[in-house]
């Protein structure tokens, strides 16, 4: 378990150290294209919505590992790729790695009675975007983004190319269809 663990996080690490490069690189014009509802291009084949699923599985895995082995290497990736995920703003990743984090810390509370440690980690999950926010700008374009996207949506603009506002009609739509 523990080699094809180190071998994927090696290999999603890589990938996130080439990906970041090439936004620090084009910095200017990868956080324009997150104000314009464009990913972060993934140095990999994969698609960012997987990657960032990939990533958020990638994070748990490496701080689990880290508790388990108390290795400093995995706690260094576990950051690494912490911080990656948040510049790299992918909503679906964030989304996973927040709802997992979200679901261990109950777990830590009710399974573990590790009261403290579960109530500092979901006051963590409310904290840690909030200084993304102010901190990393494209955490804060890709906030200011959906903002627009749902403000499209509800009133009644040109969708087209607006990742959020195409799902909520697709969902209206689909629940429309339900009813029928």
């Amino acid at each position: 378990f523990l080699i094809i663990s180190f071998f994927f996080l090696i290999t999603i690490s890589i990938a996130s150290f080439l990906t970041l490069l090439n936004y620090i690189i084009n910095y200017d014009e990868m956080n324009q294209r997150i104000l314009e509802s464009k990913e972060i291009p993934v140095f990999t084949k994969v698609t960012h919505i997987y990657f960032s699923v990939m990533l958020a599985f990638a994070i748990l895995l490496s701080f689990f590992i880290y508790q388990s082995i108390r290795n400093k290497f995995y706690l260094a990736i576990s950051i690494f790729l912490f911080i990656c995920i948040h510049i790299f703003t992918s909503r679906t990743g964030l989304i996973a790695f927040y709802f997992s984090c979200l679901v261990s810390f109950v777990y830590y509370i009710i399974k573990k009675k590790k009261i403290v440690w579960g109530l500092s980690g979901i006051v963590m999950i409310f904290i840690v975007p909030i200084i993304a926010y102010f901190m990393l700008p494209s955490f804060k374009n890709r906030i200011i983004n959906t903002y627009d996207d749902i403000q499209r949506y509800q009133q009644k603009k040109d969708i087209n190319h607006r990742s959020v506002s195409m799902r909520l009609v697709a969902w209206e739509m689909s629940y429309h269809a339900f009813l029928k």
